[in-house]
């Protein structure tokens, strides 16, 4: 299993957090003079807490994404062949992969359609009826995986408008530092973690490998 914590705090908890634990559970050991089990058992105790301190939200993060990456990744169940398509993650270099259309919501309540060889139309997203039969949402989930602070989820779909049957998706994970990252290497710049089975660009991927321009348009 893959631990989310930097090398730099490894070492730092190395030289500076290791030994004065084990000075503490040395102390707690010759303190507790009665029963073994009694000696035993509190020093399991202290153990426990004192790997608990900087590592439990280490540990609880990398056994949920030792679950979550196997599901991460590009997964295209049916490919289909369009004049067009709606997004709202669209530009009209889209269009040279042999659109004749895209029909785009990027933001707002304005709604662009990009045309092959033709200027681009502007439309009141409100009332403008889509034309389009399939959908790529890039960004459909992104933000915190069930609220979560440390896990961050990012999934983008190709979808069929009609039967909601998903085509495929694009689906992918972000670790953010731990507590002791944050406050020691964090402070020097933002950095975060992702899946193995992870792939550049994987929205484009899924994109590319679903939505297939009808030959001749």
């Amino acid at each position: 299993m893959k631990l989310y914590i930097t090398d730099g705090a490894l070492w730092l908890l190395a030289i500076f957090y290791a030994p004065l634990a084990l000075l503490l559970l040395w102390w707690l050991w010759r303190k507790l003079l009665a029963r073994p089990v009694v000696r035993i058992l509190g020093v399991v105790v202290a153990l426990a807490i004192a790997i608990a301190i900087p590592f439990g939200d280490v540990l609880s993060t990398s056994i949920k994404m030792a679950d979550l990456c196997p599901q991460a990744g590009v997964f295209v169940k049916r490919p289909v062949k369009v004049e067009g398509f709606y997004t709202k993650y669209g530009s009209p270099d889209m269009l040279d992969r042999g659109f004749k259309y895209i029909e785009s919501r990027n933001s707002g309540d304005e709604l662009l359609v990009y045309r092959k060889g033709a200027e681009t139309l502007k439309f009141d997203a409100r009332s403008y009826q889509i034309k389009s039969r399939y959908e790529f949402i890039f960004g459909e989930e992104n933000g915190a995986y069930q609220e979560s602070r440390y896990i961050g989820i990012r999934r983008s779909v190709v979808r069929d408008r009609e039967s909601q049957e998903e085509l495929g998706y694009a689906l992918g994970f972000t670790v953010y530092p731990g507590w002791i990252d944050q406050n020691t290497f964090g402070l020097l710049g933002r950095f975060t973690w992702g899946c193995a089975t992870e792939q550049p660009d994987q929205s484009g991927m899924l994109f590319r490998s679903v939505l297939l321009p009808q030959s001749g348009s």
